[in-house]
């Protein structure tokens, strides 16, 4: 009995699993559909120049680092993100967050 337990457990977490990674690949899809306006974001977050919006921009380029991978564009994702750096040099809390989260320009 306690393994039919066990088990069932064990199914329901692999089906929550698979709806997290439907979940992801679905935000992906529709992120790579409007990247250029996820972009635009990302310059009006870092514009408010405030811990909450950085840690939104940090996580949208998270994101777009995963769907320029996706679509065979790392370089793009990389001169954008040196752009990015090169820009906001300034803004040590910005880079900080930058190098945390792994997004060092190569």
């Amino acid at each position: 009995m306690r393994s039919e337990h066990a088990r069932q457990r064990e199914q329901a977490r692999a089906r929550a699993l698979r709806s997290e990674l439907r979940a992801r690949e679905s935000h992906l899809d529709r992120l790579a559909e409007n990247a250029q306006q996820a972009w635009q974001d990302i310059a009006r977050l870092i514009g408010q120049k405030q811990p909450g919006p950085y840690d939104a921009a940090v996580a949208l380029l998270k994101d777009l680092r995963e769907v320029h991978d996706r679509v065979g564009t790392p370089e793009e994702f990389a001169r954008r993100l040196h752009n990015l750096r090169e820009q906001h040099h300034g803004k040590p809390s910005l880079m900080r967050r930058f190098t945390d989260a792994g997004l060092i320009a190569r």
